[in-house]
């Protein structure tokens, strides 16, 4: 079959999502042979911005968590991470977009019994810091505890590995307001891994 390979395609994308999920899969098998952890799921926000800004607040994102997966504090805490990038809400005002960080976080089983670990209003503080911008009043984290399937972080995988816009944000779009979303969208990368996932996970 021949692909369009349009980052906005449907078909691409969940091509795309089973190719990333498979890798991922495999990843937590190796790290999983070497030692006993558990997963988190966090979520990072900023104030809406205009769409025409877009891609300024993106890139500024990708600095701040840059500093904060660099803190000593994170790196204590965090084996590995898996961060991908979403930029609607389900009541993003028109003209706006609502760009959050989804990031499956890779910690050592005993986390929750030690110093290391982090609560979600210190979870706040360290990405106000790394924003640099206190007024920031929501971040999100929790763990992810198995299903019925015993399959929560392969589920939660698939989530993240969305494109920045999904099917149901696309479909809700004018012609010109997709227009603009695709171009402040072109070169950016909407997945990234880090830790010991990073050189596990191909591409």
């Amino acid at each position: 079959a021949n692909f369009c390979k349009n980052r906005f395609c449907p078909m691409c994308s969940w091509r795309r999502i089973r190719n990333i999920t498979g890798q991922l899969k495999d990843a937590f098998s190796v790290i999983q042979e070497k030692q006993k952890i558990a997963t988190l799921f966090l979520t990072l926000t900023v104030n809406n911005p205009d769409v025409k800004d877009l891609k300024d607040t993106i890139a500024k994102m990708n600095k701040a968590f840059k500093r904060m997966s660099e803190t000593k504090r994170f790196k204590n805490a965090i084996l590995g991470y898996f961060k991908s990038i979403e930029i609607l809400g389900d009541k993003t005002p028109k003209g706006q977009a609502h760009p959050h960080f989804h990031i499956l976080l890779v910690v050592k089983e005993s986390y929750f019994k030690k110093s290391d670990y982090i609560n979600q209003k210190e979870f706040l503080q360290m990405w106000r810091d790394a924003t640099r911008n206190q007024n920031i009043t929501q971040v999100d984290i929790r763990i992810i505890k198995p299903n019925k399937d015993k399959n929560a972080t392969a589920s939660a995988v698939a989530e993240m590995c969305k494109y920045p816009l999904k099917d149901t944000d696309i479909s809700k779009l004018t012609s010109e307001q997709f227009e603009k979303f695709v171009l402040q969208l072109k070169g950016i990368r909407n997945i990234n891994a880090g830790g010991n996932l990073k050189n596990i996970l191909k591409g």
